[in-house]
């Protein structure tokens, strides 16, 4: 299903690679794919990171992009709770880190 999804938002941002709602869409696949990896004792860092990038790349582009700056903070909150190191979720939502 999340591969589905992602192949789905992938061939939208070919299409447009400024397309807020697929990089929404690639980021929350992300943040999934993390969780998962996470319950199987696997290391999620890569799709903490990429869900956080593409984040990023919504509100360097539109300073405006509330729920984009909201999905980060949560992010960055549960990414916390499953043991993220503090120096990666340090800083303010307009950086990446």
């Amino acid at each position: 299903m999340l591969d589905g999804a992602g192949k789905s938002f992938d061939i939208a941002l070919k299409i447009d690679p400024l397309d807020t709602e697929a990089l929404m869409g690639m980021a929350k696949v992300a943040r999934r794919r993390a969780e998962l990896k996470e319950r199987e004792q696997a290391s999620g860092e890569a799709d903490w990171d990429l869900a956080l990038e593409l984040l990023d790349r919504i509100t360097r582009d539109n300073p405006r992009a509330m729920r984009a700056f909201y999905n980060k903070a949560c992010y960055k909150q549960i990414r916390r709770r499953t043991g993220a190191p503090d120096e990666v979720i340090s800083g303010n939502l307009g950086s990446s880190g």
